[in-house]
């Protein structure tokens, strides 16, 4: 199995559909943030720029994973689930873990901080997706009521 397909031509309706999400979604922050930006920051568009950065890197990630057959995904699926708990897990390790107001909530390496809970949406949403496909025959039947298995 190719782990790497070439790439296709995207689905330009949906990525239109995204794309016109975003650029609502930005106006939305920027009108909505703006005083509260300015008044904390001095910049009235501190929020924007850091939401738009959060754009780049997703768009970065997009065209990435585009090329990725997602059939490997399958194949690791336990794997990243177990690795991603154990993520949730360092959090409560000092030293890596960082808390805030007391909530245990990010994991930091150098200056770069995240929430393994982020990851964990993911991670269990492809994990149960190869655990479904592989008992897609067991479900089947047993969302069938019983008078109907006859």
């Amino acid at each position: 199995m190719k782990k790497y397909l070439p790439l296709k031509k995207p689905d330009y309706a949906l990525s239109l559909l995204i794309f016109g999400l975003v650029v609502f979604g930005l106006v939305m922050i920027s009108s909505a943030s703006s005083v509260i930006s300015y008044e904390r920051f001095g910049r009235s568009d501190y929020y924007l720029i850091r939401q738009l950065v959060s754009f780049g890197i997703g768009i970065l990630f997009w065209i990435i994973f585009q090329g990725i057959d997602y059939h490997i995904f399958k194949k690791y699926a336990g794997v990243l689930l177990i690795t991603t708990i154990l993520l949730l897990v360092l959090v409560f390790v000092p030293g890596i873990g960082h808390a805030w107001r007391g909530v245990h909530r990010w994991i930091g390496i150098g200056s770069f901080v995240f929430q393994p809970s982020e990851i964990i949406k993911l991670t269990l949403i492809l994990y149960l997706a190869a655990w479904f496909e592989k008992r897609k025959e067991k479900i089947k039947t047993f969302f069938k009521p019983a008078f109907l298995q006859y």
